[in-house]
């Protein structure tokens, strides 16, 4: 909550406009409001004081950064591509609707159910999984490491904004995974809309979580399919993630791990034979 104060002085009948600046703000959440109004005299003989209740919240996203020299996901089976047209709808089979969301195509819309329930509605298309990019993001409380900005939740979290915008930007749909505090589940979608609901998932989550990056694969396991890429975020040394993720290589799911050495951050083990694990089963791996 942001606590600002400011004294001013007004004559008979005069008004005046206050602007209140804040410093940067750390990746979080913050409430404005409500505001209180404290009115006396020089002598404070004659004292009033009232609440305005109004009040908003300011989401203070994570940073995201460029990544130009990041590969675009590739497989051999038909129908991938680097290359895509942006398309105004994704597949002609409509699977579900759900309320409209500013950036929503005008074409998605469903009128007669916008009709009925007298609220924008939108339809929701099956994509195609070789579209398909999840971002899982490790939130386990117990393996992060440092504080404030120079700390393994932070760095993991802007990762992953940086790499949801970047595979948003070039066409794939985007679903988002962080067992933390509180936990974040988005499934796969496209355009400026998730991209939106992806930073404010982010902005509030933090590395609290008792959800271990093995396990976070096996949950995760049912929902990927053949073709569909799965980017590890996680600064774990245990190596048994590592077969957690060869399983799902087996599969035919594509991998794409960026792995944090919690050590050079704020000490602890270092993630070099996890590294080596990852390199030897033939899975591109970032080293941070």
């Amino acid at each position: 909550r942001l606590v600002q104060s400011e004294v001013i002085s007004l004559g008979p009948g005069s008004s005046e406009v206050i602007t209140l600046r804040t410093p940067q703000l750390d990746r979080g959440c913050y409430s404005l409001g409500p505001t209180w109004m404290i009115v006396s005299d020089p002598f404070s003989i004659f004292y009033q004081r009232r609440m305005i209740r109004a009040a908003s919240d300011l989401i203070v996203h994570p940073r995201v950064t460029h990544l130009p020299g990041l590969p675009a996901p590739r497989s051999n089976l038909s129908g991938d591509s680097r290359t895509r047209q942006r398309l105004p709808y994704l597949t002609p089979k409509a699977v579900d609707v759900r309320e409209y969301y500013p950036g929503d195509s005008l074409n998605r819309i469903h009128w007669p159910l916008t009709a009925r329930w007298q609220k924008l509605m939108v339809k929701e298309f099956e994509i195609d999984p070789s579209h398909n990019v999840w971002i899982i993001l490790d939130m386990e409380g117990s393996v992060h490491r440092g504080h404030g900005q120079e700390s393994t939740e932070e760095c993991s979290v802007g990762i992953a904004a940086s790499l949801v915008k970047h595979f948003l930007d070039r066409g794939y749909a985007i679903g988002l995974v962080g067992y933390g505090e509180p936990t974040i589940s988005l499934s796969p979608d496209r355009g400026s809309r998730q991209l939106m609901r992806a930073l404010d998932s982010l902005a509030g989550v933090h590395s609290t979580g008792k959800v271990s990056m093995v396990e976070a694969i096996n949950r995760m396991e049912r929902n990927l399919g053949r073709k569909e890429l799965a980017v590890l975020i996680t600064p774990s040394p245990k190596e048994d993630w590592v077969g957690a993720a060869q399983l799902l290589a087996r599969r035919g799911v594509r991998l794409m791990a960026v792995l944090l050495d919690p050590s050079t951050f704020a000490g602890g083990d270092n993630s070099l034979l996890v590294f080596s694990s990852l390199v030897a089963s033939r899975i591109p791996t970032f080293l941070v």
